[in-house]
């Protein structure tokens, strides 16, 4: 799949817009909802609704340049909220359950007017059906980001505001990301995604593609921290502990609709998350000619991996021809993978020395398992599926379980969430030793005779 990304040398300006949006959700907010006073909270909601979807939608705007369409969108976006909240239903969940689903709407009509109205509209639809989940995750007063913000005192309010716009931020930006690479995939004349080819057409700007960086990294932990928590309130509404299950038949009905889906559907978005920061660390290494894996595995961990992206020395200039990023490419494959095997050997080893007064031998035993298992994914791309099997099947049963069980088990939803963390690293930690199963192309839109994808190695 040609992945286009042009749209990102507008990203910082998308950016600005989000930073308008949290700031809007923050202070905004509460001053409509006290200037109504006590009138129905229905119009202050009406006119929230027409400042963040427009700040949104703009966002949008800025990167794709589809004003017509967008104004389209919009109008029925207002439509359908304003739908929402004037007409009955809400009693028994009913309403809310048919809204959460009416979403996606306006967007998929925006991108079907580009792409046209052919069956290309269901994968439209469940594309922006996917965007939202990550916009609503941590929405809900419960959610992770509103629970940690809660505890800090309220003489520290500056802290909390920073805390939620340090959710807003990313939550908005990664939307337009997401869709711009949606209306790729819709557009690109093959319909089966290559998720190991490269485009040495794309162009990274140093600032707009830390943005891009610092988005997706956030983003894909907000998307496990946010599975865990709705796996938490899923367990909750299917609780006889809680009562829900007898005394309110409408929550538990829409928890478990809109519970499931949005695990479900953040699971996916952190494989798209994990695809997309491979790709955009493995093309902006190119395009600066930084030949170090151990820098990109460096990039990929938790916290250090912002601040070793940030001052990562990209002192060399930029390459500007197709030549001179074949031959980049070629250097960052033939880098060594030596300092970060011994690394990763190390670890485990002292986890097993500190753990060898423990009586119980499973702690050895598994990270015996789990160096056979590394030793492994280093010379056969197999492991990685059979990880990720292993883990897909961890998921399904924690959520299938979840869904029968009455009994809360707080573990069990930590694990879940490390699981979706997992499950994206090995998506990010392909190239550091099978890079040579890696394909690129020489540009956005290249000639017939030049544009089948090529092996690295070739």
């Amino acid at each position: 799949m040609k992945n286009n990304t042009a749209y990102l040398k507008n990203i910082h300006w998308v950016f600005l817009l989000a930073v308008a949006y949290g700031l809007t959700s923050i202070y905004l907010s509460p001053w409509v909802y006290e200037l109504f006073g006590n009138a129905n909270r229905i119009y202050p909601s009406l006119v929230l609704s027409v400042f963040l979807t427009g700040i949104t939608y703009t966002g949008i705007g800025v990167a794709t340049c589809k004003w017509k369409e967008l104004l389209v969108a919009f109008i029925i976006s207002e439509a359908v909220f304003a739908a929402y909240l004037f007409l009955p239903g809400n009693e028994a969940m009913v309403k809310p359950i048919i809204y959460f689903f009416a979403i996606p709407i306006p967007l998929t009509i925006f991108i079907s007017l580009q792409t046209g109205w052919n069956k290309q509209i269901i994968l439209a639809y469940l594309g922006v059906l996917l965007s939202c989940v990550a916009l609503v995750m941590n929405s809900f007063e419960m959610g992770p980001i509103f629970r940690i913000s809660s505890l800090i005192s309220s003489r520290h309010d500056i802290w909390r505001d920073l805390l939620r716009l340090c959710f807003y931020i990313p939550t908005k930006v990664f939307q337009v990301i997401f869709i711009c690479e949606l209306l790729n995939y819709l557009r690109s004349d093959s319909k089966k995604p290559n998720t190991l080819l490269l485009n040495l057409g794309n162009e990274y700007g140093r600032l707009n593609g830390f943005i891009a960086f610092w988005v997706m990294k956030t983003s894909l932990l907000l998307l496990a921290v946010g599975t865990a928590n709705y796996l938490n309130l899923l367990t909750e509404a299917n609780s006889s502990k809680y009562g829900y299950n007898t005394g309110n038949e409408g929550y538990q009905t829409y928890m478990i609709i809109v519970g499931f889906v949005s695990i479900v559907g953040a699971v996916l978005l952190a494989l798209f998350t994990a695809w997309y920061l491979r790709k955009l660390l493995l093309e902006y290494f190119i395009s600066y000619n930084v030949q170090s894996k151990f820098l990109y595995w460096l990039a990929l961990m938790p916290f250090i991996g912002f601040l070793s992206f940030l001052f990562m020395e990209t002192n060399q200039a930029k390459q500007q021809n197709y030549n001179e990023k074949v031959t980049s490419l070629g250097n960052f494959a033939a880098s060594s993978t030596t300092a970060i095997s011994a690394i990763a050997f190390i670890g485990m080893f002292l986890r097993l020395v500190f753990r060898l007064s423990d009586t119980d031998g499973t702690v050895a035993i598994s990270v015996v398992i789990a160096c056979l298992l590394f030793t492994w994914m280093i010379y056969s791309q197999v492991a990685y599926y059979l990880n990720a099997a292993v883990i897909i099947l961890a998921l399904i049963a924690i959520i299938v379980y979840t869904l029968i069980s009455q009994y809360i088990i707080d573990d069990l939803i930590g694990f879940f969430a490390l699981l979706v963390i997992g499950l994206a690293q090995l998506v990010l930690f392909l190239p550091i030793y099978h890079f040579d199963k890696f394909f690129y192309t020489p540009g956005e839109n290249p000639e017939p005779e030049t544009g089948q994808p090529r092996d690295i190695f070739a």
